[in-house]
């Protein structure tokens, strides 16, 4: 609840009692949340690597009609997901320069 007689709540700026993240309380020595195994970080890259050639492998063994099926799917419902959380597919950002999979 607002108090109008402060005047951090009446500029419309106030200060909380605590950080909503306390991260930067923990000592490194401890924990390093943003330390990397070299060894971890080789081994996903290499897992990341072989998957890829793999989801690829099993794409391209499909026949093009399920290919073209099966994504067409995936749009009606990325369309379905999008125009209820925004209301308007088409203006969602794109990766692919901004334009929308119906240009």
């Amino acid at each position: 609840m607002s108090r109008p007689d402060r005047p951090s709540d009446r500029a419309g700026t106030g200060s909380y009692a605590s950080p909503p993240c306390l991260a930067h309380e923990i000592d490194p020595s401890y924990f390093d949340p943003r330390a990397v195994d070299p060894q971890q970080a080789r081994d996903v890259a290499q897992w990341r690597k072989a998957e890829r050639a793999r989801l690829l492998a099993q794409r391209t063994a499909m026949p093009v009609h399920e290919r073209k099926d099966a994504a067409e799917a995936v749009a009606r419902h990325l369309d379905a997901v999008l125009t209820a959380r925004t209301g308007d597919p088409a203006g969602t950002p794109s990766p692919h320069g901004g334009r929308s999979r119906r240009n």
